[in-house]
């Protein structure tokens, strides 16, 4: 349960990226936006967040 709010503040932040890209920035289906976790696959190229548990 500690990475509760990580967790959630993660997918917000992919969200927000995926849905605010400059107009020269490829689209979604060129370029995904993904939160880090390592048993996902992935299509290449994409953006991965992969944030460090709080301590």
């Amino acid at each position: 349960m500690p990475n509760l709010i990580e967790d959630r503040l993660t997918s917000l932040l992919a969200e927000w990226i995926d849905s605010n890209r400059p107009d020269e920035f490829p689209n979604a289906a060129a370029l995904p936006v993904h939160v880090a976790r390592r048993d996902e696959i992935r299509s290449r190229p994409c953006v991965v967040l992969n944030p460090t548990s709080a301590l």
